[in-house]
Protein backbone atom coordinates (compact mmCIF):
# COMPACT_ATOMS: atom_id res chain seq x y z
CA UNK A 1 0.00 0.00 0.00
CA UNK A 2 1.36 3.35 -1.02
CA UNK A 3 -0.18 6.57 0.22
CA UNK A 4 -3.37 4.80 1.36
CA UNK A 5 -4.02 3.15 -2.03
CA UNK A 6 -3.31 -0.26 -3.45
CA UNK A 7 -0.41 -0.35 -5.90
CA UNK A 8 -2.69 -0.50 -8.96
CA UNK A 9 -4.80 2.51 -7.86
CA UNK A 10 -1.69 4.49 -6.96
CA UNK A 11 -0.13 3.77 -10.37
CA UNK A 12 -3.32 4.80 -12.19
CA UNK A 13 -3.50 8.09 -10.28
CA UNK A 14 0.21 8.72 -10.91
CA UNK A 15 -0.17 8.09 -14.65
CA UNK A 16 -3.27 10.28 -14.82
CA UNK A 17 -1.45 13.17 -13.12
CA UNK A 18 1.60 12.71 -15.30
CA UNK A 19 -0.44 12.67 -18.54
CA UNK A 20 -2.22 15.85 -17.46
CA UNK A 21 0.98 17.77 -16.66
CA UNK A 22 3.74 16.35 -18.90
CA UNK A 23 3.19 16.79 -22.68
CA UNK A 24 6.17 14.56 -23.58
CA UNK A 25 4.82 11.74 -21.38
CA UNK A 26 1.39 12.13 -22.98
CA UNK A 27 2.89 12.07 -26.50
CA UNK A 28 4.81 8.84 -25.72
CA UNK A 29 1.62 7.26 -24.38
CA UNK A 30 -0.36 8.34 -27.43
CA UNK A 31 2.30 6.94 -29.76
CA UNK A 32 2.28 3.61 -27.90
CA UNK A 33 -1.53 3.46 -28.11
CA UNK A 34 -1.46 4.16 -31.86
CA UNK A 35 1.15 1.46 -32.38
CA UNK A 36 -0.98 -1.03 -30.44
CA UNK A 37 -4.07 -0.14 -32.50
CA UNK A 38 -2.13 -0.65 -35.76
CA UNK A 39 -1.17 -4.17 -34.65
CA UNK A 40 -4.77 -5.22 -33.90
CA UNK A 41 -6.86 -6.51 -36.79
CA UNK A 42 -9.58 -4.03 -37.81
CA UNK A 43 -12.34 -6.63 -37.31
CA UNK A 44 -11.36 -7.07 -33.64
CA UNK A 45 -11.56 -3.33 -33.04
CA UNK A 46 -14.95 -3.06 -34.76
CA UNK A 47 -16.37 -6.01 -32.81
CA UNK A 48 -15.08 -4.63 -29.52
CA UNK A 49 -16.52 -1.19 -30.32
CA UNK A 50 -19.92 -2.66 -31.24
CA UNK A 51 -19.97 -4.70 -28.05
CA UNK A 52 -19.08 -1.68 -25.91
CA UNK A 53 -21.79 0.41 -27.57
CA UNK A 54 -24.36 -2.31 -26.97
CA UNK A 55 -23.42 -2.68 -23.31
CA UNK A 56 -23.09 1.04 -22.52
CA UNK A 57 -25.49 3.05 -24.73
CA UNK A 58 -25.88 5.75 -22.07
CA UNK A 59 -22.13 6.32 -21.79
CA UNK A 60 -21.75 6.43 -25.58
CA UNK A 61 -24.62 8.94 -25.91
CA UNK A 62 -23.20 11.10 -23.09
CA UNK A 63 -19.74 11.10 -24.70
CA UNK A 64 -21.25 12.00 -28.06
CA UNK A 65 -23.27 14.84 -26.50
CA UNK A 66 -20.12 16.21 -24.82
CA UNK A 67 -18.29 16.09 -28.15
CA UNK A 68 -21.15 17.90 -29.92
CA UNK A 69 -21.14 20.67 -27.29
CA UNK A 70 -17.37 21.11 -27.54
CA UNK A 71 -17.51 21.07 -31.36
CA UNK A 72 -20.76 22.97 -31.92
CA UNK A 73 -19.66 24.74 -35.11
CA UNK A 74 -18.30 21.54 -36.63
CA UNK A 75 -21.54 19.71 -35.70
CA UNK A 76 -23.71 22.45 -37.19
CA UNK A 77 -21.70 22.43 -40.43
CA UNK A 78 -21.85 18.64 -40.62
CA UNK A 79 -25.63 18.67 -40.10
CA UNK A 80 -26.06 21.28 -42.83
CA UNK A 81 -23.94 19.26 -45.25
CA UNK A 82 -25.83 16.08 -44.43
CA UNK A 83 -29.19 17.78 -44.97
CA UNK A 84 -27.99 19.21 -48.27
CA UNK A 85 -26.85 15.75 -49.44
CA UNK A 86 -30.24 14.29 -48.50
CA UNK A 87 -32.03 17.06 -50.42
CA UNK A 88 -29.94 16.44 -53.52
CA UNK A 89 -30.22 12.66 -53.29
CA UNK A 90 -34.02 12.49 -53.17
CA UNK A 91 -35.68 15.90 -53.38
CA UNK A 92 -39.20 14.49 -53.75
CA UNK A 93 -38.89 12.47 -50.55
CA UNK A 94 -37.59 15.55 -48.72
CA UNK A 95 -40.44 17.67 -50.07
CA UNK A 96 -43.00 15.06 -48.98
CA UNK A 97 -41.52 14.99 -45.45
CA UNK A 98 -41.56 18.78 -45.30
CA UNK A 99 -45.21 18.94 -46.45
CA UNK A 100 -46.17 16.30 -43.87
CA UNK A 101 -44.38 18.23 -41.08
CA UNK A 102 -46.09 21.48 -42.13
CA UNK A 103 -49.51 19.78 -42.13
CA UNK A 104 -48.92 18.19 -38.72
CA UNK A 105 -47.48 21.35 -37.09
CA UNK A 106 -49.66 24.08 -38.59
CA UNK A 107 -50.34 26.01 -35.33
CA UNK A 108 -46.64 25.97 -34.42
CA UNK A 109 -45.68 27.04 -37.94
CA UNK A 110 -48.11 29.97 -37.78
CA UNK A 111 -46.61 31.09 -34.45
CA UNK A 112 -43.14 31.00 -36.00
CA UNK A 113 -44.31 32.93 -39.07
CA UNK A 114 -45.76 35.62 -36.79
CA UNK A 115 -42.44 35.87 -34.92
CA UNK A 116 -40.54 36.17 -38.19
CA UNK A 117 -42.90 38.87 -39.44
CA UNK A 118 -42.51 40.78 -36.17
CA UNK A 119 -38.71 40.61 -36.47
CA UNK A 120 -38.84 41.86 -40.07
CA UNK A 121 -41.06 44.80 -39.11
CA UNK A 122 -38.87 45.64 -36.12
CA UNK A 123 -41.52 44.92 -33.47
CA UNK A 124 -39.55 42.11 -31.90
CA UNK A 125 -40.84 39.96 -29.07
CA UNK A 126 -41.93 36.37 -28.79
CA UNK A 127 -45.13 34.56 -27.85
CA UNK A 128 -44.68 30.96 -26.72
CA UNK A 129 -47.19 28.18 -27.34
CA UNK A 130 -48.12 28.24 -23.67
CA UNK A 131 -48.82 31.99 -23.75
CA UNK A 132 -50.94 31.61 -26.89
CA UNK A 133 -52.93 28.76 -25.30
CA UNK A 134 -53.43 30.93 -22.17
CA UNK A 135 -54.75 33.81 -24.30
CA UNK A 136 -57.25 31.49 -26.02
CA UNK A 137 -58.29 29.95 -22.67
CA UNK A 138 -58.77 33.41 -21.14
CA UNK A 139 -61.17 34.20 -24.01
CA UNK A 140 -62.84 30.77 -23.60
CA UNK A 141 -61.76 29.76 -27.14
CA UNK A 142 -63.95 32.56 -28.60
CA UNK A 143 -63.17 35.38 -31.02
CA UNK A 144 -62.43 38.70 -29.25
CA UNK A 145 -64.59 40.62 -31.76
CA UNK A 146 -67.60 38.47 -32.75
CA UNK A 147 -67.58 36.07 -29.78
CA UNK A 148 -68.00 32.96 -31.95
CA UNK A 149 -66.15 29.71 -31.35
CA UNK A 150 -64.08 29.31 -34.52
CA UNK A 151 -60.50 28.57 -35.43
CA UNK A 152 -58.59 31.41 -33.80
CA UNK A 153 -55.67 33.44 -35.11
CA UNK A 154 -53.37 35.91 -33.39
CA UNK A 155 -54.47 39.50 -33.79
CA UNK A 156 -52.19 42.32 -32.65
CA UNK A 157 -54.14 45.03 -30.82
CA UNK A 158 -51.54 47.57 -31.92
CA UNK A 159 -50.61 46.19 -35.36
CA UNK A 160 -47.03 45.25 -36.15
CA UNK A 161 -47.12 47.66 -39.09
CA UNK A 162 -47.87 50.51 -36.65
CA UNK A 163 -44.97 49.57 -34.36
CA UNK A 164 -46.77 47.21 -31.99
CA UNK A 165 -44.65 44.53 -30.34
CA UNK A 166 -45.17 40.79 -30.80
CA UNK A 167 -45.80 40.06 -27.11
CA UNK A 168 -48.64 38.31 -25.28
CA UNK A 169 -50.04 41.58 -23.87
CA UNK A 170 -50.52 42.94 -27.41
CA UNK A 171 -52.30 39.85 -28.76
CA UNK A 172 -55.93 38.75 -28.70
CA UNK A 173 -57.48 35.68 -30.28
CA UNK A 174 -59.68 36.47 -33.28
CA UNK A 175 -61.31 34.39 -35.98
CA UNK A 176 -59.84 34.77 -39.44
CA UNK A 177 -62.74 36.87 -40.89
CA UNK A 178 -62.63 39.36 -37.98
CA UNK A 179 -58.83 39.51 -38.07
CA UNK A 180 -58.89 40.22 -41.82
CA UNK A 181 -61.69 42.79 -41.44
CA UNK A 182 -59.74 44.69 -38.76
CA UNK A 183 -56.66 44.84 -41.03
CA UNK A 184 -54.07 47.26 -39.56
CA UNK A 185 -56.45 49.51 -37.63
CA UNK A 186 -56.12 50.20 -33.94
CA UNK A 187 -59.48 49.57 -32.30
CA UNK A 188 -60.29 51.73 -29.29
Amino acid sequence: MAHGHCARCYLRAYNRRRRATDPAYRARGNAAARAYQRQRPRADVSAATRLYRQRHPDRVRAAWNRWEVLNAEKTRESNRASAERARRKDPEKRNARTRAWFAKNKPYRILKENERRARKLGGGGRVSREEWEAIKDRQQQRCAYCGEQKVLTQDHVVPLSKGGPHVATNIVAACRPCNSRKKDRILV
